[in-house]
């Protein structure tokens, strides 16, 4: 076909003002197709310059604040209580005085030498005991005190490991959103493309096995984006058990921030992983069960070899009246008395010293048990650190992929407007700008999944903590509370 009527039918593509050039002898018409072909993938809609709206709290913050209505958490918020409670009873038991009061009243009868003597005697008395001493009680309440710490601190873990199940199941969830987010705006630009290939096909300048190729990569981006929806879908099932029926997804990512992403682990003590997870809730229950441990083996050997010792002093009155042949006679008695009393147990079930390696063993499993603990602790903390370290780099690697291969897609646009490279060509760039902006998205929740596995092993998950990475997540208007 000549090339003025090339040219012509090209006119209809749009109102743009072009010119015609020539590149080797072949008429090039970039100026009259320019169509915007940068796949800016890893971008939300919204510019990446524009910040995030900020007028209310995202959806990850609010479910973050959510989870003290959790069942899980509110069963280990009442273990927590009722061990506080026991140990405020146990020490009242302890170290409290005691008044008692008793009252009686009883008819008996006597026969003898053919006479019946009716005596009904009623009698009340009140007692007061003061504990002085009881070494065995008072280090059970010790560890009674140190039982209730770790219980309530095992609550604050199970807080922590609810904020983290809802953040993972929240970052799954845009994860899936964000490849899908990427792969529709794909759909898009080859939807374009096919609009421009059917003019050319027209005009002659294509052949149909550039469009079926077109076409086809077309089909299986599409599949691709019904599997993410899937995805999203059932992430978007797990999120709402967590949180409730009313949760939803982001629309997507944002552009990766610039420079160190928090959190800054290394600022934190000189980055000594052992000392930070020492402070984590898990680690301070294990070590107040070494305490309630230690607690029951001094009771033990307490209750083996102290005595106890106890006050107590009463006042007691007792009447009776002994009536016989109708005359009574009626007598009244007080009694008061006050002591010490000094009691040691000689022989019995304590004194074998059964319960001092029941609670010894006990003791080395509390050790035991601390060091698993802490020893996992740092384990999950220096690979999510270093996973953090690793997706920060990647990141910055998979932007600069990006960006160099929208480049490499607009000069491979334009050639192929101007016939200097096949369709081919023009597909293979689309699908690498495709591949480093679903690239990008991995590391950029991967980065986010790693930080907050990073804060939640040092007790620091919550909304605070999180709130520099909620620029990085496009949040739709309906995401956001009204402050």
């Amino acid at each position: 076909m000549p090339v003025h009527r090339a040219l012509g039918c090209l006119r209809g593509l749009g109102p743009a003002v072009w010119a015609g050039s020539l590149l080797c002898g072949v008429p090039s018409f970039a100026p009259a197709l320019q169509l915007d072909w940068h796949l800016r993938l890893a971008q939300a809609p919204v510019a990446a310059d524009a910040p995030p709206p900020r007028s209310g709290a995202p959806a990850w913050v609010r479910w973050l604040d959510a989870v003290i209505d959790n069942p899980a958490l509110a069963e280990a918020e009442a273990q927590a209580d009722a061990a506080e409670a026991r140990h405020r009873r146990g020490a009242r038991e302890a170290t409290w005085p005691r008044l008692d009061a008793q009252a009686s009243g009883q008819r008996g009868r006597q026969v003898g030498d053919g006479r019946a003597v009716d005596a009904p005697a009623t009698s009340h008395s009140l007692t007061l005991s003061m504990p002085l001493w009881r070494p065995a009680e008072q280090r059970e309440v010790q560890g009674l005190q140190a039982t209730g710490q770790a219980t309530r601190l095992q609550a604050l873990a199970t807080r922590s490991e609810l904020a983290l199940g809802v953040s993972q199941a929240y970052l799954a969830g845009l994860h899936a959103q964000a490849r899908a987010s990427i792969r529709a705006r794909q759909i898009a630009e080859l939807e374009a493309l096919e609009q421009v290939q059917a003019r050319l096909l027209t005009a002659g300048l294509l052949t149909l096995v550039d469009v079926q190729a077109t076409r086809s990569l077309a089909l299986q981006v599409q599949d691709q984006w019904l599997q993410d929806q899937g995805d999203a879908a059932q992430q978007l099932l797990t999120l709402r058990r967590l949180v409730g029926p009313t949760a939803s997804l982001p629309r997507g990512l944002h552009t990766p921030a610039p420079g160190p992403f928090p959190p800054r682990w290394h600022d934190r003590e000189g980055g000594d992983v052992a000392v930070l997870v020492r402070a984590h809730p898990l680690a301070e229950a294990a070590q107040a069960q070494i305490r309630a441990a230690q607690a029951r083996v001094e009771a033990r050997q307490a209750a083996r070899w102290l005595p106890t010792v106890e006050a107590s002093a009463s006042r007691g009155y007792r009447q009776t009246t002994p009536r016989s042949d109708g005359v009574a006679d009626r007598q009244s008695l007080r009694n008061d008395s006050i002591g010490v009393s000094a009691q040691w147990t000689l022989f019995g079930a304590d004194t074998l010293g059964d319960g001092e390696r029941i609670a010894a063993a006990e003791l080395v499993q509390a050790l035991a048990r601390h060091d698993v603990v802490v020893a996992e602790l740092a384990r999950d903390l220096r690979a999510a650190i270093e996973t953090h370290r690793l997706e920060e780099q990647h990141l910055g690697a998979r932007t600069a992929w990006l960006r160099h291969a929208e480049a490499a897609l607009d000069a491979v646009h334009r050639a192929w407007l101007a016939g200097l490279r096949p369709t081919s060509d023009r597909l293979r760039a689309q699908q690498a700008v495709l591949d480093a902006a679903l690239a990008v998205a991995d590391s950029q929740v991967a980065r986010m999944t790693s930080g907050t596995r990073i804060l939640a092993l040092l007790g620091k998950l919550d909304a605070a903590h999180i709130a520099p990475w909620l620029a990085e997540i496009d949040h739709p208007t309906s995401d956001l509370a009204t402050p």
